[in-house]
């Protein structure tokens, strides 16, 4: 399995050699293991639907 499905499927869905792949690799690269995290976070909030806990958006834009 590669490393972009490994990063983009559902946890339950990885085998243990995939966990351990993953693992390894989110442990040597901590750019990456945060954008899987967020990744991760995403999908929560999609599938959860918890978006709407989320703070408003500062709809007027930058400030200046």
């Amino acid at each position: 399995m590669t490393l972009p499905v490994q990063l983009t499927r559902r946890p339950a869905s990885l085998t243990e050699s995939g966990h351990q792949q993953l693992k390894a690799v989110l442990d040597t690269w901590a750019e990456l293991a945060t954008a899987h995290q967020l990744l991760r976070d995403f999908g929560d909030m999609l599938t959860q639907q918890t978006g709407v806990f989320l703070p408003p958006l500062d709809r007027q834009g930058p400030r200046g």
